[in-house]
């Protein structure tokens, strides 16, 4: 009938404790006009009402850190991810075909495989005549087999890159097979740059992207390098579903700044975006550096050694640099946002924010926050630093967690671990994300993981750090919003907000953890647009805008 469009649901949670029944919003504009409840006759309006019956609307959620890019590649290649037995990840590297001339794979756990040590060259070379490189789940560190290694042109005197290192046998310092770090950077990330044309990347951004509308997601906080202009041309031509938050890493920075320099440099880079850079639904803020490794490779920096171990993680960058770096990025007016999982990493990056005179109201970031301690969780609260939290780790990482990390809540200074209700209770704010494809960005399994706090086995872990089930969607909306600066448009569901909102086949409050486990989110809106419908087959139909 006209611009105006009703949607009518069983429920709506609009944020902050309010419900309604019904939207009103601007489909040109993309605005709210109207949120209430009760009956009305459209009819006498220039509207046209959608009924959805009894499904459950939520405001638009945002995945506050993952990486679309890598999601999508992840996609096409070879899956290890759980593996039960070293048995199983040597028969899909056997049975995998492909015809590139590198073996990429992706998610094997020596926890899960019940290895008990790291796996070796030795233990993948009979399975594939290719160089293989398989990422563990975190992504921090990988596992090469011997072809690999020859054409990489690492050997026993190849020595170890700044903010990584190789696992070596003591006796002949031979490669064995892991790499850990910054090493990924150094010799693997110039084979991917060879191998993955642009367009590749492109269709890889493209899945991505389609993936994460699919699960409800309205809005992407995404670190991809040098990924800005593939995302601008996708969105020209139509098939951009929903908003993009890009944070280039630092290191792009670096890399911008010598290429800029050097004139006579043949191969152009990509350019990265400016901090404040806007076009439609692309926006650049803030720039990413990573401080330390992840607990599940023991590199993350703990204050502490590792549970029956005499090491205690790795810290990607001495302090002096990292305040350089902190410094330089923040007096170029970007945003910070920082990986930190142990309480070592953390205590750093904390000290360079402070040391940076970065105030509250530019609203660092430390992302992921998995091991604390209370001084630094009051830190955060007082320096008006982001906690943007993974919930889906706790649930992979409690197969291994109490491993890793001694049990020390006797002592004066006890660790945080996994910590969010600690965190809200001392002020600070929770922003919810995925890191995918580390876990899967399906912010409904978020929600259940932040609620639920069910590790392997369905036990509990931390009962009192479990958050309410407002407290949860917070995360994925409000927290979101908070951590790009958009709180006055995006986050909650009321008049003159923008119309993102997700679509549910069931009530997700109401219906407790089966709702959350098995609500199916049916349509995706953002700025009043439907970017995402599932067909009644349960086929996928995403908008070309």
């Amino acid at each position: 009938k006209g611009e105006e469009v009703v949607v009518k649901a069983g429920r709506i949670y609009c944020g902050r404790g309010k419900w309604a029944e019904w939207i009103r919003f601007n489909e040109k504009s993309g605005k709210i006009k109207e949120v209430g409840s009760g009956k009305r006759d459209w009819s006498k309006e220039n509207v046209e009402v959608r009924d959805l019956g009894g499904k459950f609307v939520l405001p638009g959620l945002h995945d506050s850190h993952l990486h679309v890019q890598n999601l999508g590649n992840i996609l096409g290649q070879l899956t290890v991810k759980g593996c039960k037995s070293l048995k199983e990840l040597q028969d899909r590297l056997k049975n995998y075909k492909t015809n590139n001339p590198w073996l990429f794979g992706f998610g094997w756990d020596q926890d899960e495989m019940e290895l008990g040590r790291f796996p070796t060259k030795h233990d993948i070379d009979p399975y594939s005549s290719l160089p293989v490189v398989l990422y563990r789940g975190c992504c921090h560190v990988a596992l090469l087999n011997s072809a690999a290694f020859k054409a990489l042109g690492i050997t026993s005197s190849t020595p170890d890159p700044p903010g990584g290192s190789i696992d070596r046998d003591p006796i002949s310092n031979e490669p064995l097979g892991v790499i850990r770090e910054a090493s990924l950077l150094h010799f693997i990330n110039p084979i991917i740059k060879q191998i993955k044309t642009r367009e590749r990347r492109k269709s890889d951004i493209i899945q991505g992207l389609n993936y994460c509308v699919s699960v409800g997601l309205t809005a992407l906080h995404s670190n991809d390098e040098g990924a800005w202009d593939i995302y601008k041309e996708i969105q020209a031509e139509g098939l951009l579903p929903c908003r993009v938050y890009m944070t280039p890493y630092y290191f792009e920075l670096k890399e911008q700044q010598k290429y800029q320099q050097n004139n006579s440099n043949p191969n152009p880079i990509p350019p990265i975006p400016k901090p404040g850079d806007k076009e439609g639904w692309l926006v650049c803020q803030r720039i990413k550096i990573v401080a330390d490794g992840s607990l599940g490779a023991e590199t993350a920096a703990l204050r502490a050694p590792y549970k029956c171990k005499s090491h205690s993680g790795m810290l990607i960058y001495p302090q002096n640099l990292l305040n350089a770096m902190i410094k330089e990025s923040h007096d170029l007016g970007y945003r910070l946002e920082v990986h930190a999982i142990g309480d070592r990493a953390a205590e750093s990056v904390l000290t360079a924010f402070q040391l940076a005179n970065i105030p509250p109201s530019r609203r660092p970031i430390l992302t992921h926050c998995q091991i604390l301690g209370l001084d630094l969780i009051q830190k955060m609260a007082e320096n008006g630093v982001i906690a943007n939290i993974q919930p889906p780790f706790l649930v992979t990482d409690s197969l291994w967690v109490d491993k890793r990390v001694e049990d020390n809540s006797n002592n004066k200074t006890p660790y945080y671990n996994y910590a969010w209700k600690s965190l809200k209770t001392n002020g600070v704010i929770l922003a919810g994300g995925s890191d995918a494809p580390i876990e899967k960005p399906d912010p409904l399994y978020g929600i259940w993981a932040a609620v639920y706090r069910k590790g392997v086995g369905g036990r509990v872990w931390k009962e009192e750090e479990r958050l309410e089930w407002e407290e949860a969607v917070e995360m994925y909306t409000e927290g979101g919003s908070w951590a790009c600066e958009e709180e006055e448009r995006l986050g909650r569901l009321e008049k003159g907000m923008e119309a993102d909102f997700v679509v549910v086949d069931r009530d997700v409050e109401k219906g407790g953890e089966k709702g959350l486990v098995e609500g199916k989110v049916e349509e995706v809106y953002v700025a009043g647009r439907r970017t995402f419908k599932r067909g009644s087959g349960g086929e996928e139909k995403y908008a070309k805008l």
